[in-house]
């Protein structure tokens, strides 16, 4: 079914760390919001095993401004929760961005609270939510800045100078910039199917979209999982497949409850998906079309990739590239035509985001930079392996730019697929 697999190459030229794991544990990869000024969204429960303050809030203003720390969970399914819990709808929540599920993360969400419902902070088994203070108006996003990244790489045989050396020679050589591709989690990770459930929400294929997000199997799929997809996909039988999908894949399970309940209602299942996930989807192939461009970028120029050519679009003496909707414009030189030809090859002209208003996604189309630049890049430690006896676990910080995939730049360092 993965008809439009992407897969990196690399920028960088030095040694990678051969067998490494990263997320051995969730606490190996933390992610941490920063803003304007440099206030930091910091992990400190799940991390630090801090307690947390009950702060009373003010009476005053509609929205609740917090900190929702998490571990183990995905930001779509804790937001779902938090809904239930205080009885909001789900819209009502904002936040910036998704981060990782197998991780310990925090962030900045803002909750429409009309009825003064938030007071304390709300808990779950996998997250804390804390409110901080009210507003008159909802948060607008705008002011995160990126994440600072601290991550845990285990299970390295080489000792400790092979691997400073290794981190040397990635830094020095990684300084003309990396590519500002988007990361396997914008396709959905192992699956990697998002940009394709995108391409046929634009093609006015609901049916095809809802079949491959029930039916596209992942590497980590359990055999009972595996197996209740394929009653899917062989046999239409939804009744018998619903007990396979646990719980955890519970907007699946939505889709699979309405399509036995009204069988052959596409558009009916897809409605019942979250609309954050449904943008996402399209977003994912648009996501798909601007790495593309890039890759053939560095094709015809290799080193020069991030030198200004002529006819590339500048600001903040960074090049930016393509993201393509109903509102794009070609850029001109030797940009434009990388442009034109990928989506020749994909047979789509700009016109062809319109079909996404027909569900709710307003695809017009952006610019994003072509360079990922290291920022507060730090070796934080070398020691040995407390999991993998014998071996030996490095640990680095970084920060990146609001849009920019930590998974990208560590692929980059390590010299392999992290998914």
């Amino acid at each position: 079914m993965n008809t439009l697999f992407w897969e990196r190459k690399f920028f960088t030229n030095s040694q990678g760390l051969d067998n490494c794991v990263i997320k051995q544990i969730p606490e190996d990869f933390v992610v941490e919001e920063f803003f304007e000024k440099n206030i930091l969204s910091e992990c400190r429960f799940f991390i630090k095993n801090a307690k947390n303050e009950i702060k009373f809030l003010p009476s005053r203003g509609n929205y609740v401004i917090g900190e929702l720390e998490k571990r183990k969970i995905e930001t779509i399914v804790a937001i779902e929760k938090i809904s239930k819990k205080i009885k909001v709808n789900v819209e009502d929540i904002s936040f910036s961005g998704m981060k990782d599920k197998w991780a310990v993360t925090c962030q900045k969400i803002c909750i429409k609270d009309l009825l003064k419902k938030i007071k304390t902070p709300i808990y779950d088994e996998n997250f804390i939510f804390s409110p901080k203070n009210r507003s008159n108006c909802s948060l607008k996003i705008g002011g995160l800045c990126g994440n600072k990244f601290t991550v845990t790489i285990r299970n390295i045989y080489q000792d400790e100078e092979y691997i400073k050396n290794i981190v040397k020679n990635f830094e020095q050589e990684a300084k003309i910039g990396l590519p500002n591709y988007y990361g396997r989690q914008r396709f959905g990770g192992p699956r990697s199917v998002s940009h394709i459930i995108g391409k046929f929400i634009i093609d006015d294929k609901i049916k095809e979209a809802i079949n491959i997000f029930l039916m596209q199997s992942s590497p980590v799929d359990s055999e009972k999982l595996r197996y209740a997809r394929k009653q899917i996909e062989y046999n239409q039988n939804y009744k018998k497949a619903l007990s396979g999908f646990p719980n955890e894949l519970f907007y699946e399970k939505i889709v699979i409850k309405h399509l036995i309940k009204k069988p052959g209602d596409y558009l009916g299942a897809f409605e019942k998906i979250n609309a954050n996930l449904r943008r996402l989807f399209v977003f994912s192939y648009q996501s798909y079309l601007f790495n593309k461009m890039l890759e053939k970028r560095i094709e015809l120029l290799g080193k020069k990739t991030f030198q200004k050519q002529e006819g590339d679009i500048m600001c903040d003496n960074n090049i930016f590239g393509m993201v393509p909707g109903y509102m794009s414009e070609f850029s001109s030189g030797i940009q434009g035509e990388i442009e034109k030809e990928v989506l020749n090859e994909h047979g789509i002209s700009f016109s062809y985001f319109e079909q996404a208003k027909k569900y709710g996604v307003n695809c017009r189309g952006e610019k994003r930079p072509i360079c990922m630049n290291l920022c507060d890049f730090n070796l934080v430690s070398i020691l040995p392996d407390e999991i993998n006896i014998g071996k030996n676990k490095l640990v680095v910080s970084f920060n990146l730019k609001s849009g920019q995939y930590a998974t990208v730049f560590l692929e980059e360092l390590l010299k392999t697929s992290l998914f």
